[in-house]
């Protein structure tokens, strides 16, 4: 069984529609188990050849525990948490280096960066070997490092399951990226998918999407627009530093992520104001929305917007009553804002 808090998170009428979906697909019914098992085969297949270290067979029972996440194979998930304990010791030996007055400034760069992505559970690019150019220096990364294969696993299942669970006839509550399927069909890649239990089928709580005001009724999420952008900005500019022959250094890593992250802004700059919407859910109650609101509290806390405005306006010399009237607040709200 996977763990949960223990609440209901969703309708339940949703979730027991994911869950019918996987009992039909592993028992076979109406010809579509058939199909589903030659599919899983024919990934595993793919996965087997592209990634032979982190082989899967599709055989055996999955432990009694399970993460609420898709599972990875075995052999990825030592891999990947013997990297990141590595790549820890690494960050305090460059930590030691430092304080010992070792370290050239590019060593302090590449820790700093290196600390706030650990620090944010994520992992970096690998350290560039003299000569190495920017196109080698990736080549290396999705050969050699788990995490790289971590995010093509994910990406399989995440296929996989949107096949399987279209998205018009089970809607998604669990963010963008992600599938409420993934955990089980992870599990049907790795164990024996009649082994497999289906309550594997996510039960974490629903959570806010982000969208564009005048976006809402688009396909994409705005935040895919961003990356998109952004990847095919930073494409180009790998591309252009191979044809001239450049190596990398951290200066280029910097001024590739500003160009990127730029336009990314610039692919979005069009739209309204950013807004936190809930998704609506066949069968959703008004007990369902008020439980959503504890997910309104912690967006606010994290996207304090309007108050960060508020605080602007103020630090530019406007005193409290324009401002007041400005944004439709009493003069005793904006000082409850400004802490005055």
């Amino acid at each position: 069984m996977s763990k949960h808090d223990g609440r209901t998170p969703i309708p339940p009428s949703t979730r027991r529609r994911f869950v019918t979906r996987a009992e039909t697909l592993v028992e076979g019914l109406g010809g579509d188990g058939a199909r589903f098992r030659e599919d899983l085969a024919a990934k595993r297949e793919l996965w087997n050849e592209s990634r032979p270290e982190y082989s899967v067979h599709g055989t055996g029972s999955p432990p009694e525990e399970l993460p609420d996440g898709p599972s990875l194979p075995p052999s990825l998930e030592r891999a990947r948490r013997e990297s990141a304990q590595a790549e820890a010791a690494e960050v305090e030996a460059a930590r030691a280096k430092a304080l010992r007055g070792g370290a050239t400034l590019s060593d302090i760069l590449i820790f700093r960066a290196r600390e706030r992505s650990l620090k944010r559970g994520g992992h970096t690019m690998p350290q560039a070997r003299e000569g190495m150019t920017v196109v080698q220096v990736a080549e290396v990364y999705f050969r050699e490092s788990p995490f790289a294969a971590a995010d093509e696993w994910h990406g399989m299942v995440n296929d996989l399951s949107t096949e399987w669970w279209p998205r018009q006839f089970y809607p998604n509550w669990i963010g963008s990226g992600k599938h409420p399927a993934d955990p089980f069909v992870a599990a049907c890649l790795i164990y024996n998918p009649l082994e497999v239990p289906t309550t594997i089928i996510s039960s974490l709580r629903p959570v806010l999407f982000d969208a564009y005001v005048s976006d809402l009724a688009s396909s994409q999420y705005p935040s895919g627009t961003f990356w998109e952008s952004a990847f095919n900005n930073i494409v180009d500019s790998i591309r252009n530093a191979l044809e001239r022959g450049d190596c990398l250094t951290v200066e280029m890593i910097d001024k590739m992520r500003a160009a990127a992250c730029m336009s990314g802004a610039q692919a979005t700059s069009g739209a309204d104001t950013l807004q936190p919407v809930i998704p609506i859910l066949p069968g959703m109650t008004s007990t369902d929305l008020r439980e959503m609101e504890s997910e309104v509290l912690v967006y606010l806390r994290h996207h304090d917007h309007f108050n960060d405005d508020v605080r602007a306006l103020h630090r530019d010399g406007m005193k409290i009553a324009p401002i007041a009237r400005l944004v439709g607040l009493s003069r005793r709200a904006v000082q409850n804002i400004l802490g005055t």
